[in-house]
């Protein structure tokens, strides 16, 4: 079994350290504690060596396993013992301390008593002037709470009657001066409100303190600034009837000159509508032109302005119209004419093409018939000619074939053009098949 731990470091009490304890105790009290505690203490010191040498084992086996539980239980029955010692020592100091509180306790409440009677006749006279402060404070707090005072000073019921005299008189002469002060806001206010609206025929209005007036003053400037006012709006109600009647009139001056108005530009839009009417009208009975608003115009020259148009009489418009549109007549018809022979040129060319056409379809169809038929002589003979033959002999038929090749007549430049190229293309074809049957093929075979 191998070790898990160090050894644990154990310091048993030495002897300096209890003597430290019982410092300052009597000499018997603390005899009779190192006394107590003394067996502990050697069984301590007995088993320090066993236990040193249990912890201090490289490997242990199961004896000292057995060894070690026999050592922790001196160990439990050392920590138990102090444990009965601590209070076999401490029992009789309870006692003592029971006792000695118990002797304070009855000490204490036998002297209360008379502690309390006496202090009662000590303070007698104390608690007799504070009564009669606390009177003086409430009767005078009442005094002084019918002129408004709410915040108190705590030091009422100490003044002497004649600072409290003093005290009381300013305090009401402050309040019935304030409440005066109040009633003549109060009454301005009220008064200054009433003759508010007619304030403007009451001289320095701002500056006058209505309460200093007596009723009849008041009531005498009131209707005085009243009937000032009364006449002053009967002079405006007649200045604003004269108004409103001036308004009326030049509202109706108004209205005619603007009926006029419309009527002039109801005319006038008339007429420019009957103007462009009448130039529309004279515009599309010409042919061939057109308008811009401003200037007519044929094959964008221009022909005339909207203004001549316009200042023209009907005699004067339609002797122009006549010579305009019998000149656009004619020469709507020499166009007429020009189109009909392009036309009919254009007609016979496209007739003549579509003839040529067929031709050139038909000659198409007779040169592939016969090349079909030249095809099936020329495979026919080929049959008869090769059945024997080698290949040099097969080789130079085809480029015969090539060179005497059938082609159909054509009649136009283009046709002959064409048909000058397939037969150089036939004849070169044939030149190279010879050429490479000859290098092919010995001249002996040959």
């Amino acid at each position: 079994m191998t070790k898990q731990t160090e050894p644990l470091e154990v310091t048993v009490i030495p002897k300096e350290e209890i003597e430290k304890y019982v410092t300052g105790i009597p000499t018997e009290r603390a005899a009779n504690l190192k006394k107590a505690f003394a067996p502990i203490i050697d069984l301590m010191e007995e088993y320090e060596q066993e236990y040193n040498e249990i912890v201090s084992i490289d490997t242990w086996t199961p004896k000292d396993a057995k060894e070690a539980k026999k050592l922790r239980w001196k160990y439990v029955k050392v920590r138990t013992g102090a444990d009965a010692a601590h209070k076999e020592v401490k029992k009789d100091l309870l006692l003592q301390t029971k006792a000695i509180d118990g002797m304070r306790a009855i000490i204490r409440a036998t002297v209360s008593g008379k502690e309390d009677q006496l202090a009662e006749i000590e303070n007698y006279i104390e608690n007799k002037r504070k009564e009669e402060i606390k009177a003086k404070q409430e009767d005078r707090e009442l005094a002084l709470s019918d002129y408004g005072v709410t915040n108190f000073p705590e030091t009422l019921g100490e003044m002497e009657d004649d600072q409290w005299e003093r005290y009381f008189t300013e305090t009401r002469n402050e309040y019935l001066k304030q409440k005066k002060a109040e009633e003549e806001a109060a009454l301005a206010k009220e008064r200054t409100n009433k003759i508010l609206r007619y304030a403007s025929y009451v001289e320095n209005f701002d500056a006058i303190d209505f309460a200093k007036f007596s009723e009849k003053e008041f009531n005498d400037l009131y209707e005085t600034a009243k009937g000032k006012f009364e006449k002053a709006e009967e002079e405006m109600a007649r200045l604003k009837a004269e108004k409103e009647e001036a308004e009326r009139r030049a509202e109706m001056q108004a209205k005619a000159a603007e009926e006029k108005l419309r009527k002039e530009q109801e005319k006038a839009r008339l007429e420019q509508e009957r103007i462009q009417k009448l130039v529309s009208g004279r515009v599309n009975s010409l042919l061939d032109v057109s308008f811009d608003g401003d200037t007519v115009k044929y094959n964008g020259k221009r022909l005339l302005t909207k203004k001549k148009l316009e200042g023209w009489s009907d005699e004067e418009f339609e002797s122009f119209k006549k010579n305009h549109n019998e000149k656009v007549q004619a020469e709507r018809e020499e166009q007429a004419k020009k189109e009909a022979e392009e036309r009919r040129i254009r007609e016979e060319e496209e007739a003549r093409m579509k003839a040529q056409r067929e031709e050139i379809a038909k000659q198409k169809a007779a040169m592939e018939a016969r090349q079909k038929e030249l095809a099936e002589k020329e495979k026919k003979r080929e049959q008869e000619l090769f059945e024997g033959n080698d290949d040099k002999e097969k080789l130079l038929s085809i480029a015969r074939q090539f060179r005497e090749q059938e082609l159909p007549t054509f009649t136009t430049t283009e046709g002959k053009q064409v048909e000058k190229s397939i037969r150089r293309y036939l004849n070169a074809l044939s030149n190279k098949i010879e050429q490479k049957v000859t290098e092919l093929f010995t001249e002996e075979e040959f």
